[in-house]
């Protein structure tokens, strides 16, 4: 039968066909059930209230507190700059000029005085743009400007002057008809000396064939063609005396006022002044040869200076019997690169003349004294070179000391018709490109360059040709792409780091049979230290004995982790050199067919395979020409 129903925690039941009474007691466990759920009731409420009050004093910690401190913060920031601008803004303007910015500061509301300190900001920019450094100075009297100059303003200024966008953009213009100039000095030499124009300017162009004397013959030719003596001054060099207001002044702006072309009322004064001394350049060109040091014995001195000094830096460099690598047909190698690269990334409009000059020289000096140790074993054995420049590069720094040994000699000195201005800008820039050629600061030049290409993608993406020819000319970079380099010190320092450690990379970035040669070069180096190693007991590396490794498979990863990223980087903001990152894709694919070859190991190539395709298509920038995606599925070219 079914159990009678409870209805009370205490009660009997009597069954009367078999005379017996059953008694029913459930009241103790009903109470402790009871108790139990009451007790798990406060707990679960206990929790809730303990978990709610963490996660609020958590919340607090993490982020409340933070933002206000923050907050606090940019009302003190903002309250300061504001006061600064409103400070400044009173000198510059007066007052009146300043709007509805004469109210009383806001206490309490960050946002709205954030918003004042950007108007601030903007006014006193539109104020500050009217007057330029040069302007002011051009205002001065006579006897003030001379007490200025002890503190060498005209030199800054006429340098600040120099690298604004328009006086590039008209010094690269009146450089064509010397660019050509010099390409016909030189190329008769080069054709003496069985080097063709035709084989040199082309982008794959390989000095290994050529013999001692044309090596030198072409580094000779190569800094001719980037002299910068008085008479081959470019327009955006000679600023000071037209521009500044000082003494031949007047003689420029008569010529510009003879010319008929319209004073300066009629265009910005920017364009204004780099033109007056584009005309005061040609007034000066059209007098050269008057000065005997302006004339043909002074171009000849020139031209011999550049003779011994190749002569010196060439005679710097060990045999390649010791140093299969680092040697002077490497150095000669990344200089006439040096020169393609400056040339398809149209640096004459980034560089001014004696940038280019200071380039070219640290290119054939990068690697001068090159024993064929790398900085690691100098660093590990204690060499005299790693204590004297403190384990920071001192390959690089040796490097640098010798170029300057060498320039600062008489028979050699290149540089020695600068003033001391430039001279000593010319100094940094070569001991910051040469330094930069340390393998160590790769990925720090990449990240520059991705980080300048994320920052004004506009400036870049500009359509490109279909096919990429070797001697195809590439699009002139616009005003707003040279004044992005040009106007921050950054960027223009990014360009010195990146042109010659570009170029001094660059083998990987040519024909397979020229990067293959290179290659082994640098391995056999590797070994010969390797050897060294070993005979002082210290670790060697597998990569230097090549030992337990797959060559191919190593080359690869060299490809696709270090000269890819640059490659593509540097493809991005300059098209001209989009070659070299089809060359490198090339490359990598032979590896990869080599590396077939030697391991066969179809599951590991195949993900090699995936992972190059994906590499070329999430490269930055759009690509250049459908052919290069075959590249990637074909094979080798």
């Amino acid at each position: 039968p079914p159990p009678p129903p409870r209805r009370e925690d205490r009660f009997e039941v009597t069954v009367r066909s078999v005379n017996s009474t059953v008694f029913f007691d459930f009241r103790h466990p009903n109470l402790t059930e009871a108790i139990c759920t009451v007790v798990l009731i406060v707990f679960i409420i206990a929790m809730m209230f303990s978990t709610a009050l963490l996660v609020g004093n958590t919340v607090k910690h993490l982020c409340i507190t933070p933002l206000q401190k923050l907050l606090s913060i940019v009302k003190d920031v903002a309250s300061n700059i504001f006061s600064s601008v409103d400070n400044l803004a009173r000198q510059l303007k007066g007052k009146d000029q300043l709007g509805d910015d004469d109210s009383e500061e806001e206490e309490g509301n960050e946002a709205k005085m954030l918003d004042r300190v950007l108007k601030k900001l903007a006014a006193l920019s539109e104020l500050t743009v009217k007057k330029s450094p040069i302007e002011e100075y051009q205002m001065l009297e006579r006897e003030h400007r001379e007490l200025l100059r002890d503190y060498n303003v005209t030199g800054v200024l006429a340098a600040e002057q120099e690298r604004s966008g328009p006086a590039r953009m008209l010094g690269a213009v009146a450089e064509k008809d010397l660019n050509a100039e010099l390409v016909q000095e030189v190329r008769p030499g080069l054709s003496d000396g069985g080097i063709e124009w035709q084989d040199f300017n082309v982008w794959g162009f390989d000095v290994v064939p050529l013999t001692a004397s044309q090596r030198d013959l072409l580094c000779i030719g190569l800094m001719k063609m980037y002299k910068c003596d008085k008479r081959v001054e470019t327009s955006a060099s000679g600023l000071s005396s037209a521009s500044l207001g000082e003494p031949g002044a007047a003689d420029a702006d008569a010529d510009a006022a003879g010319d008929g072309e319209g004073g300066s009322s009629s265009v910005p004064s920017r364009w204004g002044v780099a033109r007056r001394a584009s005309l005061s350049n040609r007034r000066r060109s059209s007098v050269k040869g008057r000065n005997s040091q302006d004339g043909p014995m002074a171009d000849d001195n020139l031209n011999l200076t550049f003779v011994n000094f190749v002569m010196a830096v060439g005679a710097g460099y060990n045999s390649p019997d010791i140093v299969p690598f680092h040697n002077f047909a490497h150095a000669v190698d990344v200089a006439v690169t040096l020169h393609h690269v400056l040339k398809r990334t149209h640096a004459e409009y980034f560089l001014a003349r004696h940038e280019r000059l200071a380039l070219m020289a640290s290119a054939l000096a990068h690697d001068i004294g090159h024993a064929g140790y790398d900085n690691s074993f100098l660093v590990k054995t204690q060499d005299e070179l790693a204590m004297r420049y403190n384990d920071a590069s001192p390959m690089e720094n040796m490097h640098c000391s010798k170029l300057f040994e060498i320039v600062t000699k008489p028979g050699s000195a290149i540089f020695s018709s600068m003033d001391t201005n430039r001279y000593a800008e010319v100094r940094r820039l070569c001991v910051e490109a040469i330094l930069f050629t340390d393998c160590q600061r790769h990925f720090t030049i990449v990240r520059e360059l991705k980080m300048a290409y994320d920052m004004s993608k506009g400036l870049f993406d500009v359509p490109s040709p279909e096919e990429d020819e070797e001697d195809e000319e590439q699009p002139t970079p616009s005003l707003e792409m040279v004044e992005f380099f040009v106007l921050k010190r950054e960027n223009i320092k990014t360009l010195h780091r990146f042109f010659l450690h570009f170029a001094d990379q660059s083998q990987a970035m040519k024909s397979t049979k020229h990067h293959v040669y290179w290659d082994d070069k640098h391995l056999e180096e590797l070994s010969f230290q390797a050897e060294r190693e070993k005979e002082l007991g210290l670790p060697v590396s597998p990569l230097h004995t090549q030992a337990a490794i797959c060559l191919p498979k190593m080359r690869v990863g060299v490809l696709e982790m270090c000269i890819q990223p640059m490659a593509s980087a540097a493809s991005s903001i300059f098209r001209g050199l989009s070659i070299c990152e089809d060359k490198v894709f090339e490359n990598m694919m032979y590896w990869r067919d080599e590396w077939k070859e030697a391991t066969p190991d179809d599951e590991a190539i195949a993900f090699v395979s995936e992972r190059i395709s994906s590499q070329r298509g999430s490269s930055c920038g759009p690509r250049l020409s459908t052919r290069r995606t075959a590249v990637v599925s074909g094979g080798v070219s």
